[in-house]
């Protein structure tokens, strides 16, 4: 089933389970946009420090993939 959250449901989701993850200890929060058709959205991601290693990058692309299977962007 398809859901439509608000772009801050959806930061929130993201943000929740990439801080489960040891790899995002410098994950600080994020944005998401829309990104061309109605519903899809993409996540920006914010950090502290010298940035987001490959290891969060991959962990935070990996939940983002599986999101976007049930969730669509409320217009």
């Amino acid at each position: 089933m398809i859901e439509e959250k608000t772009d801050e449901q959806i930061k929130s989701i993201v943000l929740g389970e990439a801080r489960k993850s040891s790899k995002c200890e410098s994950l600080s929060g994020g944005t998401v946009i829309a990104d061309g058709h109605p519903g899809d959205w993409i996540f920006l991601a914010e950090w502290s420090g010298a940035g987001l290693s490959e290891d969060c990058r991959n962990e935070i692309a990996a939940i983002v993939s599986r999101l976007k299977k049930t969730i669509r962007l409320k217009q």
